[in-house]
């Protein structure tokens, strides 16, 4: 059986690297954040020894299900936190069916398409750090974070820049 954590950081591992070459920032942004939220909960779950396969939220779900609440208390608040966290990130990501379509959310903002310096900046850094944490097995989560910090500065410049344009066009 392949342990919680190995999943955990596999999947950490394919966000990381779909972060250089995501044209959307705000999909490069999430995901550079679900792949530090993912090698957190595996560290976390390597301490407990978890076991187990399979889709991750459903297994933990059931895992859970197994397990006896006053004996096994952090175990089940690990498992019961591996489900919100991996329910959350399919609802944030979820697969495109069509390529190109834009997520749902909220307007897209295409890197490198009429970007400022700053919000470039960020972004190389990320892609860097990003590329970076997928050189250590298991990824480093220490660039992981660094990644997905950049990658949040970098939609906020943008953002910024974006509500400065439209007041003054107002």
């Amino acid at each position: 059986m392949i342990p919680y954590r190995d999943v955990l950081r596999e999947l950490a591992r394919e966000a990381l690297a779909a972060v250089a070459t995501e044209p959307r920032l705000e999909r490069k942004r999430a995901l550079a954040a679900h792949a530090l939220e993912d090698l957190e909960l595996a560290e976390g779950l390597a301490e407990l020894g978890m076991p187990a396969s399979g889709p991750l939220a459903r297994v933990a779900q059931e895992h859970a299900t197994t397990l006896d609440a006053r004996t096994e208390e952090a175990v089940l608040r690990r498992l019961t936190e591996l489900h919100v966290v991996q329910e959350r990130h399919a609802a944030e990501l979820p697969v495109r069916s069509q390529p190109g379509a834009a997520p749902a959310r909220e307007p897209w903002i295409e890197a490198g398409v009429g970007a400022d310096a700053d919000v470039e900046a960020a972004i190389a850094e990320a892609e860097a750090a990003a590329a970076a944490a997928l050189e250590a097995d298991p990824p480093d989560p220490g660039l992981a974070r660094a990644a997905a910090e950049a990658l949040e500065r970098a939609q906020t410049l943008e953002r910024d820049r974006l509500g400065d344009r439209a007041s003054r066009s107002a």
